[in-house]
């Protein structure tokens, strides 16, 4: 039953998110940093006009591996004319409860990732995120999410309508072997040729 669920919930959003995306199509032009802290009014550029990095606590924070290529960690952001998309964690889990009733236990010999996002839109207008933007890999191979109907760590099922100067917050989950390497996930919308990167190693597990 939960499986008939997942199947149509997924579909009812893909419809949303194609109908939104062919109206909000645009280049993907990067931008890459630490997340700063909410109080910042300014983040300081450098001369090509990428931004430059901001520590997510303080100053003397290590920001020399914000990026991997053109992935991004965890602990940085990555930002385009449409969002900024924040890699706040990512975390490793046994076992996730759904609720005092139920809990998600994944297969065999598996173990849930779970990578925690926030995205702000920065536009002008309306902008739509979920899920299905996000193409997953496991040490290069392919990978479907895992969906989890409850909420992680106060992080929901990663979906919805963001308005101008606006912010959501959303999770992808996935089944993992224990021995996983790299994971990447890109996020590129219908219509884009290219996407925003994400990367993370087991020794930045949150």
């Amino acid at each position: 039953m939960k499986k008939v669920f997942t199947f149509i919930l997924g579909a009812v959003i893909l419809g949303s998110a194609a109908g939104c995306s062919l109206t909000n199509s645009s280049s993907t032009s990067n931008q890459t940093g630490t997340i700063a802290q909410e109080s910042m009014n300014a983040v300081p550029t450098d001369q090509a006009g990428t931004l430059a990095p901001e520590s997510i606590n303080s100053s003397q924070a290590d920001n020399s591996n914000a990026n991997s290529g053109n992935a991004v960690k965890p602990g940085h952001y990555i930002q385009n004319e449409k969002f900024k998309f924040s890699f706040v964690k990512a975390k490793q889990y046994d076992e996730i409860a759904e609720s005092e009733y139920y809990t998600n236990k994944p297969e065999n010999g598996k173990k849930y990732l779970v990578l925690f996002f926030d995205v702000e839109n920065v536009s002008s207008k309306n902008q739509f995120v979920n899920s299905f933007y996000f193409k997953a890999y496991e040490d290069d191979y392919s990978i479907s999410e895992s969906y989890i109907m409850g909420d992680i760590d106060g992080y929901s099922m990663f979906s919805g309508e963001i308005a101008p100067g606006k912010k959501t917050k959303g999770y992808l989950s996935y089944e993992v072997d224990p021995g996983w390497k790299s994971f990447e996930v890109k996020y590129q919308e219908f219509g884009d040729s290219g996407s925003l990167d994400f990367i993370v190693t087991p020794s930045e597990l949150g």
